[in-house]
Order: structure tokens, then C-alpha cells, then sequence
């Protein structure tokens, strides 16, 4: 009922995508995810991150979740939504055209 995302807070975890937790976006999971890197990023309002790290925060989490099943539930469907409005394919390739678009622009305008 509850995903854990358990990212250590390290240079390489900060650089990488972690592409597991948008498969559990997708699949409308309750995710608890330590805000490292791009996770906050990735899951938005759509996790209940932590502090990396922050055991107590993590547990108290989890602990929340599986005990509120309507805040469980709640959780799970915005990870849904947030994934089908964000995190598909062709949304991430419009946002990348339209940031390719706008530097080019940038640069044309300095030029």
C-alpha cells in the first residue's frame, strides 16, 4: 500500500534520474521518497518526501500512511494524476522542445 524511495543523499544519486520512482507514480502508489537529487523534482506534490536521512521523518511518514487509509488513498491518486499530466513521455518531450526553443530564442536575441 506504501512505496518506500530510500535515496541515499550521495553526488552520483543526486545526478541520476531515478526512473523506479516514476514507475511508482504510475501505478498509483502512496510513495514516501527522500527528497534527494531530482526526486522533488519528479514526484512534486505527488509524494510525501523527507529530508535525506531523516529517519524519525521517515518513519513518522510511513507510520502516517499506513494508519490513514483516506490520506493513503488521497496520496495514491495524485501520484496517479501527477504522473499522467507530468511524466509521460510526450509531456517531458514538450517541456524539453519548449526549453531547447526558448534558449535558442535567448541566444538570438544576444546574437
Amino acid at each position: 500500500d506504501v512505496a518506500l524511495w530510500l535515496f541515499d543523499d550521495t553526488a552520483i544519486n543526486r545526478a541520476r534520474s531515478p526512473a523506479k520512482l516514476v514507475e511508482l507514480l504510475w501505478a498509483g502508489r502512496a510513495v514516501v521518497a527522500e527528497a534527494v537529487g531530482e526526486v522533488p523534482a519528479l514526484a512534486g506534490d505527488a509524494a510525501w518526501l523527507v529530508p535525506p536521512r531523516a529517519h524519525e521523518a521517515l518513519v513518522e511518514a510511513t507510520v502516517g500512511l499506513l494508519t490513514t487509509p483516506a490520506l493513503r488513498r488521497d496520496l495514491a491518486i495524485r501520484a496517479r494524476a501527477h504522473a499522467g499530466a507530468h511524466l509521460d513521455w510526450s509531456a517531458r518531450a514538450r517541456r524539453l522542445a519548449a526549453a531547447y526553443a526558448a534558449a535558442l530564442q535567448s541566444r538570438r536575441q544576444r546574437c
